[in-house]
């Protein structure tokens, strides 16, 4: 949480709002801390709130001591004796002076690798004049970051540096927690200590050695023991002697390492294997401890050309290749966009890096990769859309919803209702809000009833009430020949915001919804959609969504880069809006965090009043009677 965060504007004044740690909080009585700047002006406002959440957070960290009785060290060593010895409330406690002297510390090597790659200047090689460019670029984000008080863009460089210092020991099994504002505040030095840095680098590739550091923080720290740093550089000579093992490792070897402590789905891990595969393009045959900012800023770079899609655009999983030859312009094409850059492949990056350093691969304190990423692009902002009535109005006049040739020629008008996953996964995404893997996941137990109400459940098979459930199917596998040591996967959810029961809509039930149910009972089907299968990278997503954007909107003329499936939950969303139900049921319905001080509290279901209130959802001006059954012979006898 940054500075900027805690503001809140009531009327035309800015108030104050910091969250309190959960075991003050107990104590207290109150979630949270708030209080007005007494100022209309926003500029003035956030730098009243930088002082406020410095404040509160010696405050916070003040009252922690206390309560877990716990004396600042007054040894040099200043991490010893920092963790509470309370079972319930084991929490890592810092002082600011003990913040202040990391980020110090921080500073020094920052500053000592400036002085050994200047007298090293193999490590600059060509890259010198990318350095400096770099370094400008740098600053103006670190400034960024200050003015705006986004203390997030530090936060994995600030684990590490704890890392470091040995702030991970774990407590009855339990690693303990750092408190958001020690983090917040560590993320907030380290962001001086580094624009610091920066500026004494500027002066130093201007050739002036005599400049000092403009923070008080660091401003008498001048120079490095330049003994140290030359006897650092002749170390490193030897034909690479100093690398350790871990050090030499390649990046594929060390990817490998990766994931064994990672446990991650067939399409992440894939992911992880194209960006390190990327990498490699731009590193060659470096190893991991040899990879520098200049390597990544590079990769970053190219990717910002990478076309999306482009092993089926251009047949090829070479980035430089599909480069390439997009720009030949041969091919019609849209570039990646930078959310998926920065969620997918910047990510990815920045999590192997912090890995790397955390486990003895890297030569430095810091991740090469921790502040990784790129701005959002004009041609990005907003890249997808609701559907327009007219729109959603044409896609279920459709012959795969009015009437179809066959299942097969779902695209030819005829006689024949396919009421399979093609027809009814568009619609409850509509009116229910569903994201596409979720829909290719429902089960027949997924139908429950909640408040009265029949509703969906968005969930996995190892939720609370279905262990019983699959301790028995794992036992039966077990126990039979074929199919020993099989066990039941769990369902997929993409965040713990995303498992949540959406009633399910009058409209869902004239269309024969119930129907499919029923019928999956009495032909023993434990899916809803038996038939729809998972690709190869392990979702119910992949297939579908080329199905949906690649074959039936082309021919609707409704395929645009704004509208694809994942369109119809922004319908879901405006829906919600339309019906002025309360925001935070909205986020709850559609699986998003709200963000809310009491979103902890309570058992977290809808309760009566917002299950009836989501029923109220309607699209004014789509009719779609046509899709109605003429009778229902429901009965859902199972239904728990």
């Amino acid at each position: 949480m940054g500075f900027a965060s805690c503001l809140h504007r009531r009327g035309a004044v800015y108030h104050f709002r910091v969250r309190i740690p959960s075991p003050l909080a107990a104590i207290v009585g109150r979630a949270d801390l708030r209080f007005s700047l007494g100022t209309r002006e926003p500029a003035l406002a956030r730098r009243l709130s930088q002082l406020a959440r410095l404040g509160t957070t010696r405050l916070f960290e003040d009252i922690c001591r206390q309560m877990t009785n716990t004396e600042r060290p007054e040894t040099d060593q200043p991490f010893e004796g920092l963790v509470s010895d309370s079972p319930e409330y084991p929490v890592v406690l810092l002082s600011y002076e003990q913040l202040r002297d990391l980020a110090r510390e921080y500073f020094r090597n920052e500053f000592k690798r400036d002085q050994i790659h200047r007298m090293d200047r193999s490590t600059f090689k060509e890259d010198f004049t990318t350095a400096q460019k770099a370094r400008l670029v740098e600053e103006k984000k670190l400034r960024a970051a200050l003015g705006g008080g986004n203390m997030e863009a530090m936060h994995d460089t600030a684990r590490g540096v704890l890392r470091h210092e040995g702030i991970t020991p774990k407590f009855d099994g339990r690693r303990p927690e750092v408190l958001n504002h020690t983090l917040n505040q560590l993320s907030f030095l380290l962001l001086r200590a580094k624009l610091a840095a920066n500026l004494v680098a500027q002066a130093h590739d201007a050739g002036d050695f005599s400049a000092a550091p403009a923070d008080p923080i660091f401003a008498d720290i001048r120079e490095v023991n330049l003994v140290q740093a030359l006897a650092e550089v002749l170390a490193r000579r030897p034909a690479e002697a100093e690398l350790d093992h871990l050090q030499s490792q390649t990046l594929d070897e060390a990817l490998m390492d990766f994931f064994k402590e990672r446990t991650l789905a067939e399409k992440s891990r894939k992911d992880y294997e194209n960006t390190v595969r990327w990498l490699k393009e731009i590193t060659g045959e470096k190893k991991i401890a040899e990879i520098t900012e200049a390597d990544l800023l590079e990769f970053k770079k190219q990717m910002l050309d990478m076309p999306a899609n482009a092993a089926q655009k251009f047949g090829t999983n070479s980035m430089k290749e599909a480069i390439a030859r997009s720009k030949a312009g041969r091919i019609e094409f849209t570039l990646m966009t930078t959310a998926t850059i920065n969620n997918k492949y910047l990510s990815n990056i920045r999590a192997f890096f912090e890995w790397a350093v955390s486990n003895g691969r890297t030569r430095h304190k810091t991740s090469p990769a921790a502040e990784l990423s790129v701005q959002v692009r004009e041609t990005d902002k907003g890249d997808r859309l609701p559907f327009s009535i007219p729109d959603l109005q044409k896609l279920f006049d459709a012959p795969l919803f009015a009437g179809c040739q066959s299942d097969k020629r779902v695209h030819t008008p005829g006689k024949i209702m396919v009421r399979d996953h093609r027809f009814w996964a568009p619609l409850l995404a509509l009116f229910a809000g569903l994201r596409l893997n979720e829909i290719g996941q429902l089960t027949v137990d997924d139908v429950r009833l909640h408040n009265g109400l029949l509703h969906l459940h968005v969930t996995t098979t190892l939720d609370k009430e279905d262990r019983e459930g699959t301790r028995e199917r794992d036992a039966c596998a077990e126990r039979s020949g074929p199919t020993r040591g099989r066990r039941g996967k769990r369902k997929q959810i993409k965040t713990k915001n995303a498992r949540r029961l959406i009633p399910i809509h009058e409209e869902l039930v004239k269309m024969g919804f119930l129907d499919l149910v029923q019928g999956c009972i009495d032909r023993g089907h434990k899916r809803l959609f038996p038939e729809w299968q998972k690709s190869k990278d392990g979702y119910y997503s992949s297939r579908y969504s080329r199905f949906f954007n690649q074959q039936l909107l082309p021919p609707l003329k409704l395929k645009t880069p704004e509208l694809v499936f994942h369109s119809l939950r922004h319908n879901f969303k405006d829906a919600l809006r339309n019906a002025a139900i309360a925001p935070e049921t909205q986020n709850r319905a559609i699986g998003h965090k709200t963000g809310h001080v009491g979103e902890g509290y309570g058992t977290g279901q809808l309760v009566e009043q917002e299950s009836i209130e989501l029923l109220r959802i309607r699209y004014k001006g789509l009719d779609l009677s046509h899709l109605h059954c003429e009778r229902s012979r429901v009965k859902l006898d199972n239904v728990g």
